[in-house]
């Protein structure tokens, strides 16, 4: 399965230490995201983040568990993504892409 690794912090409308949480981290995706979104709290998506790699929620929040970053694991459990089991969008910039 395809996969990123988050190589730098992805904007959004989470909060900035939430948002690093992310770096580091390999996420299976599920391909590239296209049309429109909006953000995790309800607002605009970052343009950054259009056309970028979807990744299912639950895969995210678990793969921020298993690296000890339950703090922001707990912070996207606010989330509607959280209760509608949604996915996540990061931009291709801020992703290395492994095949």
């Amino acid at each position: 399965m395809p996969s990123v690794k988050i190589i730098s912090t992805p904007t959004g409308e989470a909060p900035e230490e939430v948002r690093k949480a992310w770096v580091g981290l390999h996420l299976s995706i599920e391909g590239l995201h296209k049309g429109s979104s909006r953000g995790v709290l309800g607002g605009a998506p970052a343009p950054e983040n259009q056309n970028g790699y979807l990744v299912s929620y639950a895969t995210a929040r678990e793969a921020l568990v298993l690296a000890g970053r339950q703090n922001a694991a707990d912070w996207w459990d606010m989330t509607e993504i959280a209760q509608t089991d949604g996915s996540l969008v990061f931009g291709q910039q801020f992703c290395e892409y492994f095949p």
